[in-house]
């Protein structure tokens, strides 16, 4: 930042007394798990801190008088995600308490929710190259020589961060810009479409189906070439980062509990 800000410090100290001292129990957030009802990785997404208390670090965090700073900037970024991820498993659970209640209006209104919240935190990872799709695929893609080689390299990177070959699913899941947006939200659309249509016309959900619907859209990510430049898109259409992630809090503060 290139000056002394008590605000993070502050965070900093809650950070390293209150935050990462409960840490290795907890190895990512639900976006990036595949879909299930009433199940939530939970071993891998459940937390003994207070989502509250980390919502205070980003506070504290977005009152830097500037974001110049990389390795700032980084902060900022991880500590709003991991609150949206945290989040995003309330609203799941809630989610999935509407589909046993077979509560149609309610489950619409959690899956939109779920659904934007996808999108910011697509939008937030995009303001690093370290938090987004874009650096892993080019890297794997420049250990080829030729336009074979780069797609065997670019598959290989692709299917690391995802299904393992079928298995170890999500076993390396990461929340990066592209990757949540291209692969985790397709997921989560198909799981939270299905279960409202379900409601809505009052049937069951056919869990085979619902399975090949999410295995087909992981292997055809593995295995394709195409992507959009996330980065570019975000930095097109809005001011900074330390802006947008205060936007990004003043819109959730009120809904973290």
């Amino acid at each position: 930042m290139g000056c002394v800000s008590q605000s993070v410090r502050d965070a900093w100290k809650r950070l390293f007394n209150d935050i990462y001292a409960q840490v290795p129990r907890t190895l990512g957030t639900l976006p990036g798990y595949r879909p299930a009802l009433n199940k939530n990785s939970e071993k891998r997404t459940s937390n003994v801190y207070s989502n509250v208390e980390l919502l205070e670090v980003w506070r504290k965090l977005n009152e830097a008088p500037s974001d110049r700073r990389d390795a700032f900037r980084l902060d900022l970024i991880t500590v709003g995600r991991q609150v949206l991820g945290n989040y995003f498993l309330d609203v799941k659970m809630e989610f999935d308490r509407m589909v046993e209640a077979k509560d149609h209006q309610a489950l619409k209104a959690c899956g939109e929710k779920m659904k934007e919240i996808l999108n910011d935190l697509d939008k937030l990872n995009a303001f690093h190259p370290y938090c987004s799709l874009d650096k892993w695929i080019d890297d794997a893609r420049k250990m080829g020589d030729s336009p074979q080689l780069k797609d065997y390299y670019e598959k290989n990177a692709r299917n690391l961060i995802t299904t393992w070959g079928g298995s170890l699913n999500d076993y390396a899941s990461r929340s990066w810009a592209g990757l949540i947006s291209d692969y985790y939200a397709k997921r989560w659309e198909v799981y939270i479409d299905t279960f409202i249509k379900a409601v809505g016309e009052g049937v069951e959900v056919d869990q085979k189906q619902l399975e090949d619907e999410l295995k087909e859209i992981e292997e055809g990510w593995v295995n394709a070439t195409d992507r959009k430049d996330v980065r570019k898109d975000v930095h097109s259409t809005t001011d900074g980062l330390l802006s947008f992630s205060t936007f990004l809090f003043s819109k959730y503060q009120r809904l973290v509990k």
